[in-house]
This record gives C-alpha cells, structure tokens and sequence, in this order.
C-alpha cells in the first residue's frame, strides 16, 4: 500500500502525475520498473504519455488518498478521446478496455499502425508562461494534456508558441518516467516565424482538438458526411465523382504549404493521396488531425458534425426551406420540406416543393449563395393562380399591376388567365361593358375622332383596337372634315409661353411616374398633342431651351432606373446585388461615359457596399 501520492492537476497527464510521484518520493533513478512492486505487486508494467495501460490496478492502490475514479482519469487525464472518437463503438470499447486492465493485444493495432507516425511530438511540449504560474501556485510545474496533442502548436490560455523540452516523448509505452521542471523547460523566449496565415490556423486548429480531446463525440457515418459536405461545396458531382483537380487547389490554396507541411500532411494529385482516400473508402484510419483538416477546410467543426448524423446533406444546404411564392402568406419563410435532386446537363438540378403547390429549382453552383436566388419556377400551385384571379376579378387591376405584384412576366398572367374555364364568358362580359363605355364617350362628343377618344380614355381605346378591332372600325365616328384654306395668324410669343407651361407640368409628371419611363423632346411633344418639335425651333425659343434641360439622354435615365430599382429592393426587403439591379433596371453594365453620372453611380455602389 502507498503511503504518499501526489494529486492530479488540471489537465495533467497520467504520466506526469508518476514522474512527479518518484520526483517527491526521492527515487534516484527515473526507471519506473524499480519500483513497480509499489504500485503493481506482481505486475511488470509500463506507461504510455498518451494512452497508459491498466488503470484499474493502479487505481486500487490509491483510492484511500480519494483519487478520481479511473474513469475519469481516461476522460480528463489521457488521450483516449482524441484518438478513439473518429473510430467506431466498437474499437472505442475494446481500447477502454486494454486502458482500463490491460492485455497482449496494442492500442496501436486496433487503431491502424499508420495513425501515430502520421504526426508524432519528438520532444514534451510546454508554455513557458504556464511554468512561470505553475511555480508561483504549486512550487513546481507538470505535463499538460492540451499542449501533447500532435498538431497543437498554441497555448490555449496565453495564445503563445508551445516550446520543445528536453525530455523525449515516446508513443509507446516507456520504462522511464521525467517530470517537468524548470531545468528541462528552461524559461526562454524562442523565436518562432510563422505567417500570419499559418498562426491563424494554427489558432483553429489547437481549438478543435482542445474539444476532440476534451469531449466524447459519436459520428455515426462520418465517410458520408464528408461526402454530403464536398458535395454542397461542388467538389462532388451527382454521380459521385471527385473534382480532384479543383479541391486539390481549394485545399492548397486555404491552408498554404507551410501548415500542410508542418502537420506532415502534403498533398499531391493521385489517388494514394490521404485527402482522396478520406472520401473514397469507409475503412482506413487516420490521424485525428487529417481529419481535422478536412473539417476545418468543410466550414465545419467537430462539434457541429455528430448533427448531421443520418441527416442528408444537400449542396443547397440543410432544410427547411424557403417559399418563394409572392402570392402565399408564408412567403418567404422556411417552410419548404420536401427537396429532390436530380440531374440536369451535367449538374445538379434542387427542386423545391411547398405544401401550397408552388415549386422552384436550383443549379449547383450558381443558386447557391442566395437563398431567394432560383434558377426557374416549376409550378406556381392553385394559390397562386387564385391569388391571380382575385387580382384581377376582385380588385380589378390591370395585368401589368398584376406582373408587377407577382414578380412574373406579363405574358404569365395572361397566359394563366387563359386557363380559367370561366375566362371566355368573363372576356364577353368586359367586352360588352368597354362597347357601352365608348359608345357612351361617342354620344358625348359628337365631333370627336378615334384619335380624340384615345386621349379622353387611352385604356378603354386601346383595348378595343386589341380585342375587339373589327366592331371598333364599324362603330367609328362618321365625320367629313371640312376643310377651309382661312388663314389664321398664330400670335408665337404667346403660344411659345403657352406651350412652356403646358411643357412644365407635364415634363413633372413623366418625371413622376413609377416606374420611370424616359423624359424625352418627342414623349413631350407627344403628350402636347404635337408630333415633334421639327421646324419649332425659332417660334418656340423658351420652350425648346427648357426641353434641352429637362429632357434627359439615355445614360442619365438609366441612372434614375437604378435608384427606382434599389429604393424598390430596400422596400421589398431583398438583398441588394448588381446582378439583380442590373437585371431589374434593364442596364447592360453598370458603368456611365458621363463622368459626372459616373461619379454619382460611385456614390450609390459604395453606400450601398455593390
């Protein structure tokens, strides 16, 4: 029975709490094996920095001093879980089992002989900050787990380069225990040059496996998680096909040859390559940190992965979904369940279908980024073909309004209203009404020309002329004009005035329409009751010198057509992008030759960050 034996520290190893036991109780040599009677009587026994054999043994020695319970020495004091929680329950358990009362069989061949040679520390690693605490808390220092996991090159607490000591670490079991101390951890200021880069993954990485090792994680299928995950980033087509090329040097690219390098994890484009037999087969093992790499490379960390456990991942994500169904009160919300993938001319075709019978696809890549982002509609459902109806036979609006409301052409919602079975006796019912209106406009004014008609009431004429032409042109009015040669003397002073306030009000009210339509001389005009301005050019001085400023040339109407459209945007709640403005405003670039527009186009890209 043992009279002393030191306590176990935070995040001590195993091992260091014996080297320190035969530092305390004077034992001259550093050979384990003279004294094993101590602990093991009868038992030859040895132990390994990170997986040490029978605990249970050790253990019963030393419960009279209230140690820990052994199983929580694997947990917190060994490396158990940092190496057995990619391998399946069962390997888990038979390692727990050699930890806990030993056996012939080696850790090392459950786990694959090629797991720890992959990347191995030389020498025991230390914080010299952390041998300065230690010494003013405790009067000596010990080996801390977190700072001998492979791959970990930070301090955690003090985000300081980890150091080599001079005590060599041995993956297999060793004879021959040394504690730390201030002698073999000298306080020095080592100079170590990493990139910024390289620090900053380095960062991620020591974070990862703090939680690898610190935490029991279960994946259940993790072969095709990483498979779901690649292929979300399109390195993996339909038919389950590696793009090798491109995630070699997405991957290369992300970490750098300096990192790849110093986790001894280079890759090279063949088969043979770790990266390509991490995803192509189900049963080789593999240092935790490939495994790490390869999770950070995801976007993922290890504990966001047991989630996805018997979950499909899609390359459009996790669900649910949005509806993108503008005539739906969900519109807009994750309500979508129900996605299918199928192949579509090489890529991957996502279709999205909602309970209100509205569907969408997506390509891979291009509809990625933007949830509302969509590369066809492949049903629009009864809602919203309701939706179209209600719009028009209920609140009566035109089938532009209509267009504009549902996002769709113009086109569509005629072509949809040509499906309602009710739509021919509906169209008689309208035409029938727009006969009675212009007849009543014709008995009114009596002296009147179709011409002067389309200016009292422009829908209803233009209506006519599309649907029910051959009655119009029967039911025109019947007048002679009667021609006189009288000459009448045209005062221009006050005509020019005159056509310069009449020019005013309607160049304001072209400005304010929405959406914006083009301020030109011949629109003007037009709406003036003129067919030009040819030949007014001496008559009428002040209003043609107002027209040229107030009239705009195309670049400057393209310009007030992108504020329309990102003022509509920033209403509707979508997300600015100069593809969508572009497409909405109908601009073929977003870039003017006048540089005064240019430099008010600057202006908008940057607040509105484009």
């Amino acid at each position: 029975m043992l009279a002393y034996f030191p306590y176990l520290y935070e995040n001590e190893l195993i091992y260091s709490v014996f080297a320190r036991y035969y530092n305390h109780t004077g034992n001259p040599s550093k050979k384990l094996n003279i004294r094993r009677k101590e602990l093991i009587p009868g038992k030859s026994w040895t132990i390994s920095p990170h997986l040490p054999t029978s605990l249970n043994s050790l253990a019963k020695q030393l419960h009279i001093f209230l140690y820990p319970s052994v199983d929580d020495w694997i947990k917190r004091n060994t490396m158990y879980y940092y190496y057995t929680n990619f391998f399946s329950k069962v390997i888990k358990k038979k390692v727990w089992d050699i930890m806990l009362n030993g056996g012939n069989v080696n850790i090392k061949s459950l786990m694959g002989s090629r797991v720890y040679p992959t990347l191995e520390n030389q020498y025991f690693r230390y914080c010299p900050s952390c041998i300065v605490n230690d010494y003013e808390r405790y009067g000596e220092t010990y080996w801390r787990l977190n700072h001998q996991i492979p791959g970990v090159f930070i301090c955690e607490k003090h985000e300081t380069y980890l150091l080599n000591s001079s005590v060599v670490c041995k993956y297999t079991n060793s004879q021959y225990l040394e504690a730390a101390s201030i002698e073999n951890c000298p306080i020095t200021k080592e100079c170590v040059n990493f990139s910024d880069k390289t620090k900053n993954h380095l960062k991620q990485i020591a974070q990862e496996s703090f939680f690898l090792a610190n935490e029991e994680y279960e994946f259940e299928d993790l072969y095709q998680i990483y498979r779901s995950l690649l292929m979300q980033k399109g390195y993996i087509d339909n038919n389950g096909l590696i793009n090798r090329y491109i995630l070699y040097r997405d991957f290369l690219e992300f970490y750098g040859e300096e990192l790849l390098v110093l986790m001894n994890s280079t890759i090279e484009d063949s088969a043979r390559c770790w990266l390509i037999k991490m995803i192509r087969t189900y049963y080789n093992s593999f240092h935790p940190i490939r495994h790490l790499l390869l999770i950070i490379f995801l976007g993922k960390s290890v504990k966001q992965l047991p989630k996805h456990n018997k979950k499909l991942i899609t390359p459009f994500g996790e669900g649910p979904y949005i509806c993108l169904n503008k005539a739906a009160e969900h519109y807009g919300e994750s309500v979508i369940r129900s996605m299918k993938i199928k192949k579509f001319k090489g890529q991957i075709k996502g279709i999205f279908e909602c309970e209100c019978g509205f569907s969408y696809s997506k390509l891979v890549p291009d509809h990625i980024g933007d949830e509302k982002d969509y590369w066809k509609i492949e049903r629009y459902g009864n809602v919203w073909i309701n939706k179209v109806y209600e719009y028009k036979y209920v609140k009566k609006l035109s089938v532009p309004e209509i267009s504009r409301r549902l996002d769709v052409s113009v086109g569509k919602i005629y072509y949809c209203l040509k499906l309602d079975v009710h739509y021919e006796e509906k169209q008689e019912e309208l035409k029938q009404l727009n006969r009675k209106k212009y007849l009543k406009l014709k008995e009114k004014h009596p002296d009147f020309l179709i011409s002067h008609f389309k200016k009292v009431n422009q829908n209803l004429i233009n209506w006519l002329y599309k649907h029910d032409r051959d009655w119009l042109m029967n039911n025109k009015p019947n007048i002679k004009r009667k021609h006189n040669n009288v000459y009448r003397e045209v005062n221009w002073l006050e005509k020019d005035q005159e056509y310069l306030n009449r020019v005013k009000k309607i160049a304001d009210d072209l400005y304010g329409l929405e959406p914006p339509v083009r301020v030109t001389k011949n629109r003007v005009a037009k709406e003036l009751g003129l067919k030009g301005f040819s030949g007014y050019e001496e008559k009428t001085p002040i209003t043609l010198g107002y027209l040229n400023d107030r009239a705009e040339d195309i670049e400057a109407f393209r310009l007030r057509r992108i504020k329309f459209v990102i003022k509509k945007l920033l209403e509707g709640g979508e997300v600015l992008s100069k593809t969508k403005i572009k497409e909405r405003a109908n601009v073929p670039k977003l870039y003017f030759v006048n540089k005064d527009l240019q430099e008010e186009l600057n202006g908008l890209k940057e607040k509105y960050s484009l």
